[in-house]
């Protein structure tokens, strides 16, 4: 391949436009056209003002309560007490509250009338501060035993100090309104088993990025609207989408890496949408499109020391033969960047592939360094060509393109706990929490709260992680209001404001906010009825489409905790 430079593909990828592409489906070559000027982004957004108050009469005075019991600290002895606390389930279900004393974090356990037991945390700050932090975890599940940690932590359950305490079962009841109450009941109804359809993202060059995952992925170009799983191509939108093939992985590897053991075997496709970009206005959405193109300012591929936070954005596909992949992007100059048994690839423009194997021979790699700072590009010297992978040769015989079957998402966030626990309380899944336990100390050192805090979530034939980075950038140089935080904070108010109406609706009210539909996650469901109830018990928001019927496939769009969108699918 060409040797690292500023005049080579690395850098053509921030040049693109529609006219520099040659021809879809085949090879992609790219122009050094200049760069399309970059419009300013809009101000943040615009705090609602406050409208008055409905002319009812006042409520009532609610009747005066018996004081719960009191809650004493439980002499449980676990078989690791000083482990972090587990439920039969896994990491079970709670708040996090960090820098509290290990008394304080008991007396916030005490004093709120859900918590059944804490887990207090230690961990040590580093760098030239030095100190400590601390976190408290107040469980609302009852935990039944604990794991050991790297870092000093307890467990603590707490029960009524009567010595008949009142249940606090499913069907227990709580102070509180009839409507809690209904949501509570409705809670505990079991969801079925959601299976991935689809992924999708918004892109200003959608046609360019589904080529490329026809070239470099073996995808198929599906050219039929009326193929597609998902309706993004409504309301004007222009999507390209591609259909992976369907295949399975060996029972030899499935023996060596147990997480390949449930993985969708049947196709799955990838959506890449571009919608109008409505005009800036005061106290509108960073649209998705200007997001993508904030993604790509920042991403930075080919050297390790660049990785930011914005990167932990990524599909994640699997394949037994990773080196017959990496082969083509060699032999072209695609940078990619690699951790573990991954590489890590752009699809134009914005967004971030994980290409995860059982082993990797062509590209050197290192383990994942979440205490790492992303390097600035200006601070790095020109790597020599060559040095971390193997060269190709362009006229070398190439292997087919093997099989890629979709592994997981991950979402950046700076609140993964609470991420955590709105999808496993809407959407299900099984928690991951021990086999986080098992990586953290190996091969995601640091990722338990030290540099990083990481929760998974595994669905049926799929997981979702939720990534928070301590010393990762989100951010190009000079600042810009495309961080997590700001897009995450945004994204759940727009949601908030506009819960139950028709995604047709949400166009015309909110263009800006409906541009990032396009961002989302399609999962196949048997009903929708019973994630219905449980959205509508909580009054959590979420979505319509009025165009479903017999003949449709019926959907619901539930705004994750992150502000990003997972569509529920009826199967016919």
């Amino acid at each position: 391949p060409p040797p690292f430079s500023p005049q080579t593909w690395g850098e053509y990828l921030r040049r693109w436009s529609p006219a520099s592409y040659s021809s879809l489906g085949s090879l992609v070559r790219w122009k050094n056209s200049p760069p399309p000027p970059h419009s300013p982004l809009p101000p943040p957004l615009a705090p609602r003002r406050a409208s008055p108050p409905p002319s009812t009469p006042p409520p009532r005075a609610p009747p005066t309560l018996p004081s719960p019991a009191p809650l004493a600290l439980t002499r449980r002895i676990f078989a690791s007490p000083s482990g972090m606390c587990r439920t039969r389930e896994g990491d079970g279900v709670y708040s996090e509250i960090w820098e509290l004393s290990q008394s304080q974090c008991e007396a916030r356990c005490v004093v709120d009338g859900g918590c059944v037991a804490y887990e207090h945390s230690t961990f040590p700050r580093g760098g030239a501060r030095g100190g400590a932090y601390t976190r408290c975890e107040l469980h609302t599940v009852p935990v039944t035993h604990t794991v050991p940690a790297s870092f000093p932590v307890v467990c603590r359950v707490l029960q009524p100090a009567s010595a008949n305490p009142p249940s606090r079962g499913r069907g227990s009841k709580r102070p509180g309104s009839q409507t809690r109450q209904r949501g509570a009941e409705s809670s505990s109804l079991p969801l079925p088993a959601a299976r991935y359809a689809f992924s999708s993202f918004v892109t200003p060059t959608p046609r360019l990025a589904a080529a490329f995952l026809v070239d470099y992925l073996g995808a198929t170009l599906l050219e039929d609207p009326r193929t597609f799983q998902t309706r993004a191509a409504a309301h004007g939108r222009l999507v390209a989408a591609v259909r992976f093939r369907p295949g399975s992985t060996s029972q030899a590897t499935q023996a060596l890496r147990a997480d390949t053991r449930h993985l969708n075997e049947g196709p799955h496709d990838v959506y890449f949408v571009r919608s109008d970009e409505p005009p800036a206005s005061e106290g509108s959405l960073l649209t998705a499109e200007r997001l993508a193109d904030e993604m790509s300012k920042v991403h930075r591929f080919g050297v390790q020391e660049t990785w930011d936070w914005w990167q932990d954005w990524h599909l994640a596909l699997w394949t037994e033969n990773l080196d017959a992949v990496l082969v083509r992007l060699l032999r072209d100059g695609v940078p990619f960047v690699t951790r573990g048994t991954s590489a890590y690839v752009e699809i134009p423009r914005g967004i971030t592939f994980q290409l995860q194997g059982l082993n990797m021979s062509l590209a050197a790699t290192e383990p994942f360094n979440f205490c790492r700072a992303t390097t600035p590009t200006s601070r790095l010297p020109t790597p020599p060509p060559g040095a971390w992978r193997s060269a190709v040769r362009p006229d070398a015989p190439l292997p087919p393109i093997p099989h890629l079957q979709a592994k997981h998402l991950a979402l950046p966030t700076d609140t993964p706990e609470a991420a955590l626990q709105h999808l496993q309380r809407f959407i299900g899944g099984e928690g991951l929490g021990d086999v986080l336990a098992f990586l953290q100390p190996r091969s995601h050192r640091f990722s338990n709260g030290e540099c990083a805090m990481l929760k998974w979530q595994r669905l049926a034939d799929f997981d979702l992680h939720f990534v928070h980075q301590f010393s990762k950038t989100d951010q190009p140089s000079g600042g810009s209001t495309a961080s997590v935080r700001d897009v995450q904070r945004r994204l759940v108010a727009g949601h908030a404001k506009h819960a139950g109406e028709d995604v047709g609706q949400l166009a015309l009210a909110d263009p800006a906010l409906a541009t990032f539909l396009g961002n989302g996650l399609g999962l196949r469901v048997s009903s929708l009825e019973p994630f219905r109830a449980r959205l509508d018990a909580a009054r959590a928001p979420y979505y319509v489409h009025s165009g479903d019927s017999s003949q449709t496939r019926r959907s619901l769009y539930v705004p994750l905790a992150t502000g990003f969108i997972v569509e529920l699918q009826e199967e016919k």
